[in-house]
């Protein structure tokens, strides 16, 4: 069972009003297709997304792509200044390590890491042009803008290309990719305009777009997958520590955005705690329900958000459930709720008893949040 905040915002996008709206608005679209569901945060932020904090860096072009008789050569692309473009995208070798560099564009933006599992790391496609769509009455809504899509940058072996193979061949960055006009990234996600290619021999990454309205157009995407660099390698960290882990769960999953690959919200902080040891081998997609062997894995899924987007609260820092699966505690200040999202055979008494054992960081302050290791302690 998944995060009810990030179904809200997938819903939303498919029944987004006209250009020009308000919060009001956001909010009737994204309700609208969740009448026979009950949602656990307000429809608020439906149709907004968060621009994600960037390493900036200049941004120059460059040519000399390399043209081979029936695959397209990719245009100019994004470098940071002073980069050659002679070393190839390294992954860590460390396991829930990210290292991918941000740039930003003049159409297009590529955040740092956001996600990352044992097998891949993620980064989102910003829009900088869409900032002004949403005009609310707060001040918190201000410099909003869209995703556009996202990065998925696969470790050696984790990643199955076949679900490309009917795509277009193309080159990125004199290495072999196909596009594909219409992919499911993964379950959740509109179908939309991809591309594979192998940043690494064995090693693939993909950019896919996740806008049904602005769709990215080849070129986009191509333009996005040669921008992609290696950064320094930055270690998972969260914004509250557990005291409690049930045993046999160990963290499989974290970020600033969660397993869905939703927009990520300035402060939030997201682990998926996985009771067994995933597969992330020859994967098809990001890995929404972790599986070994072709079966489910119990899994736990905490997600710390500003308070302002919880439809229901209690007194600061009482636990409670909202329905089974899906439970809930909030800071000491009550300014910032997680949500423990789980499925069977995970009980409700336990999500509680993890949530009860929360010490919070400050969420709005990324320097105080502990390292993974350290804020989920072996059990």
């Amino acid at each position: 069972m998944r995060s009810e905040l990030p179904e809200l915002l997938r819903d939303a996008r498919t029944a987004l009003p006209p250009p020009r709206f308000d919060v009001e608005d956001a909010v009737v679209a994204g309700r609208r297709l969740r009448t026979r569901r009950r949602v656990g945060r307000t429809g608020l932020f439906a149709a907004v997304t968060v621009v994600a904090a960037v390493a900036i860096a200049a941004v120059a072009p460059r040519l000399g792509v390399p043209v081979v008789p029936g695959v397209p050569a990719v245009p100019a692309v994004p470098v940071a200044s002073g980069d050659t473009g002679a070393s190839a995208f390294d992954y860590p070798a460390e396991p829930l390590v990210g290292n991918i560099r941000g740039f930003k564009g003049e159409r297009f933006g590529l955040s740092g890491t956001v996600h990352v599992t044992p097998g891949y790391q993620v980064a989102e496609v910003t829009r900088p042009d869409t900032s002004s769509i949403v005009t609310g009455p707060a001040d918190r809504y201000h410099g909003f803008s869209f995703a556009a899509g996202v990065v998925v940058v696969y470790r050696a072996g984790a990643f199955d290309p076949s679900a490309f193979a009917g795509g277009e061949p193309v080159l990125v960055e004199r290495r072999p990719g196909r596009y594909h006009p219409s992919l499911r990234l993964m379950a959740g996600l509109p179908d939309g305009p991809a591309l594979a290619w192998q940043y690494a021999d064995g090693a693939w990454a993909v950019v896919a777009s996740t806008d049904q309205h602005r769709p990215m157009a080849r070129d986009e995407l191509a333009f996005v997958a040669a921008g992609l660099r290696s950064g320094e390698p930055d270690a998972a960290r969260l914004a509250f520590r557990l005291g409690h882990v049930p045993a046999g769960f160990t963290p499989q999953a974290a970020g600033t955005a969660d397993g869905s690959l939703t927009r990520s919200i300035p402060g939030e902080s997201y682990v998926r705690l996985v009771k067994g040891a995933a597969t992330y081998t020859s994967l098809a997609g990001p890995v929404s329900v972790p599986e070994a062997g072709g079966v489910r894995l119990p899994t736990i899924e905490l997600t710390l958000y500003r308070s302002w987007f919880a439809k229901d609260t209690r007194s600061p820092g009482e636990a409670f459930c909202q329905r089974p699966g899906f439970c809930y505690t909030s800071s000491p200040d009550g300014e910032w709720q997680i949500e423990a999202a789980s499925g069977p055979p995970v009980s409700d008494d336990e999500l509680l008893r993890v949530l009860r054992s929360i010490t919070f960081a400050d969420p709005a302050s990324p320097p105080t949040w502990r390292l993974l290791q350290d804020a989920v302690p072996s059990p």
